[in-house]
């Protein structure tokens, strides 16, 4: 097992942490900060599923724009890295935000739709400045 640790290239391990950062570790919080009983209720495969299925649709989302971009960086896996990332970005402010204003889930929902907007309208921008330099 330690061989098969030392074999692992830096984008395993970056692969690794950017989907345990972007898809699973959210969605614990979400139901840490909306729903703890269920984390003592559920047993781990069924709350990993469930943490799953809370942050799929976000970064489904992200995947779909940044494929939409036509650009050589964000082909193959390197586009879903990104989209991971992208919804950690949008996803922990939220949370944080959530964790200091108590915010229900109706305002926490809409604090995401925010950041997904701001981040739709980053990336429109960044690509037209890209766009416009060719």
């Amino acid at each position: 097992m330690i061989k098969d640790v030392k074999d692992l290239t830096y984008i395993q391990v970056l692969s690794g942490m950017f989907g345990f950062f972007g898809m699973l570790s959210p969605g614990f919080l979400m139901l840490y900060l909306f729903k703890p009983e269920f984390i003592t209720l559920l047993d781990t495969s069924k709350l990993i599923l469930f943490s799953l299925s809370l942050t799929i649709p976000i970064v489904i989302l992200n995947i779909v724009l940044i494929y939409s971009h036509k650009d050589p960086i964000t082909e193959g896996a390197n586009g879903v890295l990104m989209a991971l990332f992208a919804s950690s970005i949008i996803t922990y402010p939220s949370l944080l935000l959530t964790y200091i204003y108590t915010l229900n889930f109706k305002q926490f929902l809409i604090s995401i739709f925010i950041f997904q907007v701001s981040f739709f309208i980053y990336f429109y921008i960044f690509e037209r400045k890209e766009e416009n330099k060719q």
